[in-house]
């Protein structure tokens, strides 16, 4: 490879220009050259405001030109005093010089440079939703159904009309309407761990909300303790909703 000594504008925009430096110096290497650029290499080591350690920064910065095959000045950002400098040193010591801009792809110098598969801390946006707590006795409404063609021996007679489909619930459950109004389902840990009330707002809980539909069909006298006991609360849901038809008898 080439050895090249690279020029740029350095004091100033200190971030900008740093940036401006890496693509100079990645332009070079993409052009099968070994660049070397001494005002990134001696100010990280150097105080540049001191005038002392910036003229030996500087005569540094000509030793290696002695070894330099070319030096290229890049221009984008114009000529800084210190690349005047190197220019008039090129000229009359006789070493080779190009001027340049960087190609036209190459402006990602202008943008903060991204610090890609970084670990960073982010936080969630804060929006408002509505949700109550569904029980069994509250039945349909409210993005709640009633789920068609009942399998026996399923979890939930009940389900919720979401985006995705419906999706079966179970007592307890939140029932979520998100701030586009689409619906969801959320377990109360999941519920309680995740949402806070809204402040300036009254939340009411109904004491009817907390019974069990087995207490209900108990006290309106639908069925008796021994037959819930029984049959359970899903065979008590299923005939309250979908009753058998009467049965003819048969005459002998």
């Amino acid at each position: 490879m080439k050895r090249v000594i690279v020029e740029s504008p350095f004091k100033g925009d200190l971030e900008r220009n740093k940036r401006y430096l890496e693509s100079c110096l990645r332009d070079c290497i993409m052009r099968g050259e070994s660049p070397y650029a001494s005002h990134k290499m001696l100010t990280d080591c150097l105080n540049d405001d001191d005038p002392e350690e910036r003229r030996l920064g500087i005569e540094a910065g000509f030793a290696w030109k002695q070894n330099a095959e070319l030096t290229a000045f890049y221009v984008d950002l114009g000529w800084s005093g210190g690349m005047k400098l190197a220019r008039d040193y090129c000229r009359e010591a006789g070493h080779r010089y190009h001027v340049r801009e960087l190609p036209a792809d190459a402006v990602f110098w202008l943008e903060e440079k991204r610090k890609e598969k970084s670990m960073a801390k982010y936080r969630t946006k804060t929006v408002v939703i509505e949700a109550f707590q569904w029980r069994p006795s509250m039945g349909a409404g409210n993005g709640v159904v009633l789920q068609q063609n009942q399998m026996s021996g399923s979890e939930s007679l009940y389900a919720v009309t979401t985006l995705i489909g419906e999706v079966p619930i179970s007592s307890g459950y939140w029932i979520v309407t998100g701030a586009k109004g689409e619906r969801y389902s959320c377990k109360p840990d999941v519920f309680e761990a995740t949402y806070v009330p809204e402040n300036g707002y009254v939340n009411e809980c109904y004491a009817e909300q907390l019974e069990e539909v087995k207490d209900i069909l108990i006290r309106e006298g639908i069925l008796t303790a021994e037959e819930v006991a029984r049959d359970g609360v899903r065979f008590a849901l299923k005939h309250k909703f979908e009753p058998e038809p009467a049965r003819e008898e048969q005459s002998t």
